[in-house]
């Protein structure tokens, strides 16, 4: 067939190989020569021959540069000769003015974000996923909150791996973003087993960018509409439990080892990375009391659940528990040694089969977790409603204001405003800049889709 021009995402490590996933389908196994490697999960570009048995790459560390440095982008798919053009541009400073077989560049994703809460759990977690050769990318919500969100913007600029190799990416991504960016750390594993230390990640959504404290408090504990959570976290507490646990799902396979399939399967993988996040939090603030509230949360939320639809809860206010009781021995200075902890405590405490979920659910208690607004006295309700402006007005800050940002919360947000906070809502997305408005999936180029704790198929 000969060498062509391909963008391709590593699936898996092979001994001194590598699992390269074409956009046909297809895959290739590469020899990567020279000091610069590929993470797993991130993407590749070369011209190779994808029939060849023992193609070899070398890749040219100043492309790699020069994508990052954000004053060029790759085009994927699209005009093959154009890109390869382009390549060559690029690539001049490492011999002849043309791309040849064998040399390629490396494309990742993980932002160097501006966010101080995502940046936070990247700092922490980032050095552990070089030293496995795991590509996080994990997408900046605040940006994409304010980009282009048509098919092909979302499929270049924001996940390539979409086209290459796993379909279904792209997909799921716009199904978190119709249901107001529903956080999510979507895996690969392509080729291997569940068991797999290392598995390849397509994409990791942190946090909503439009979730308030109140909101992400109000969706942990299955709130009602009408109904806030008592002891809401703060946005900065609830972004940062939010972000590094998303993360930490990533390093499950390495840290849990062989789960057993079953109904309580997800569950371990839930407590290990609630765990990990909160002994995170605790190290970085041990007078913090952000993790006892998350604990009070996550019970409620597996009482409203109830024992027949438990599965659609995480479970893990148990190892919550015992995370807080442990406070003071749980010392973790790095990520490696925080889940390590958390993988112990969720192999001891998370359920391991029906029976143990639903000891956990007849065991939880709702207590005062949550308050119905409407029934709040005049006084606890204007504090309620002055700490939901404060909380929503931090949000819009975040986004700079930024017409299109802010427009996409009033939407998007809707469904996250607890009855009888409206007004609070809309006046400070008015005084923003934006008007409030009802959520249209259809309008804003996105469609709901199925229950986003459906863990993606192997």
């Amino acid at each position: 067939m000969g060498a062509r021009l391909v963008v391709g995402t590593i699936r898996q490590r092979q001994g001194d190989r590598h699992l390269v996933a074409l956009p046909d389908g297809r895959t290739v196994s590469v020899t990567f020569e020279g000091g610069e490697a590929p993470l797993i999960g991130g993407d590749v570009v070369a011209l190779v021959d994808p029939d060849e048995p023992d193609a070899r790459v070398r890749l040219v560390p100043d492309v790699a540069r020069l994508i990052l440095s954000g004053r060029a982008s790759i085009a994927v798919g699209g005009d093959a000769g154009l890109t390869a053009t382009m390549l060559a541009m690029m690539t001049r400073g490492t011999g002849l003015g043309a791309i040849t077989p064998g040399t390629g560049g490396i494309i990742e994703r993980t932002p160097d974000s501006r966010d101080p809460d995502l940046a936070w759990a990247l700092r922490q977690l980032g050095p552990e996923a070089l030293e496995l050769g795991l590509g996080l990318n994990v997408l900046d919500p605040l940006s994409l909150a304010r980009a282009d969100w048509d098919t092909a913007a979302l499929r270049n600029e924001r996940l390539p791996a979409d086209s290459v190799g796993e379909r279904g990416a792209l997909a799921d991504l716009r199904r978190l973003m119709a249901e107001g960016f529903t956080p999510a750390c979507r895996r690969t594993l392509f080729g291997m087993s569940r068991t797999a230390k290392v598995p390849s990640v397509d994409f990791i959504l942190p946090f909503s960018p439009f979730a308030t404290g109140t909101s992400f408090s109000c969706d942990m504990a299955g709130a009602y509409r009408g109904e806030a959570a008592r002891e809401p976290l703060s946005g900065s507490d609830a972004r940062r439990f939010s972000a590094y646990r998303q993360i930490a799902k990533a390093f499950a396979p390495r840290y849990l080892g062989k789960t057993k399939a079953g109904p309580a399967a997800g569950h371990m993988e839930e407590a290990f990375a609630d765990a990990a996040a909160a002994i995170a939090l605790l190290n970085h603030d041990p007078t913090s009391d952000a993790v006892r509230r998350v604990a009070r949360l996550r019970e409620a939320g597996i009482v409203r659940s109830g024992t027949r639809d438990a599965s659609r809860a995480p479970a893990t206010h148990g190892v919550l528990a015992t995370v807080l009781s442990l406070s003071g021995y749980l010392k973790a200075p790095d990520a490696p040694t925080a889940m390590t902890l958390a993988a112990s405590l969720a192999r001891n405490h998370a359920p391991r089969n029906e029976a143990d979920l639903a000891a956990l659910v007849e065991g939880a208690s709702l207590g005062d977790a949550l308050i119905d607004v409407a029934a709040t006295r005049a006084v606890e309700r204007r504090a309620l409603c002055e700490a939901y402006r404060v909380d929503c007005e931090d949000v819009a800050t975040r986004l700079e204001n930024d017409p299109r940002g802010l427009d996409r919360m009033a939407r998007l947000a809707t469904f996250m405003v607890p009855l009888g906070l409206e007004d609070t809502f809309d006046r400070v997305l008015e005084e923003a800049g934006a008007p409030a408005h009802e959520i249209d999936g259809d309008e804003m180029g996105l469609s709901l889709g199925p229950d986003p704790w459906a863990m993606p198929a192997p």
